[in-house]
């Protein structure tokens, strides 16, 4: 299903049932889905307290982490050894958010202010890749990161999609 394709699903069932938050479910799995504003300020103040991350087993089945199946995404990255939360240490970001703040105003300067319009999403993922590009690989070269960003986008896509055969 393509962004436009959520895009469709989502706001059909928020017109259909609520446009704050409704059940549905994807890949087998129950979820609710939060929208909007109230939805966010939700997920965001609750500290874990009422919800919890994970990934739906279909997803993880090909990823191959089996031993993952059922488990919640704050467990699973305990058992990898923290690596999100090493980087997320006060003492790592303080390291990381020069570069950080260097990049995102580039990306400003160069792609949002000559422009009367912003598409924040595109935009954000590609200053997030571009930032992962920079702080694990050590490549910044527009050259080398835009054809890494098209090969991730597309195995992205397909890895992340839903093989349903409509025409047999």
């Amino acid at each position: 299903m393509g962004s436009s394709g959520l895009e469709i699903f989502v706001n059909k069932r928020m017109k259909n049932y609520s446009g704050d938050v409704f059940k549905t479910s994807l890949l087998g799995e129950k979820m609710a889905v939060f929208c909007g504003a109230s939805g966010n300020k939700f997920l965001f103040s609750n500290k874990n307290n009422f919800l919890t991350t994970w990934w739906p087993d279909g997803f993880l089945k090909p990823l191959n982490f089996p031993d993952s199946i059922g488990r919640s995404l704050k467990e699973v990255t305990v058992q990898n050894g923290g690596f999100i939360q090493e980087i997320l240490k006060p003492e790592s970001l303080k390291y990381y958010i020069p570069t950080m703040d260097s990049m995102a105003r580039g990306q400003m300067e160069a792609e949002w202010v000559p422009f009367g319009e912003v598409k924040v999403y595109p935009q954000a993922k590609k200053y997030t890749f571009s930032l992962a590009c920079k702080l694990f690989l050590g490549v910044e070269d527009p050259k080398i990161v835009k054809p890494l960003c098209e090969s991730f986008n597309y195995t992205a896509s397909r890895l992340f999609s839903v093989p349903i055969n409509c025409l047999g």
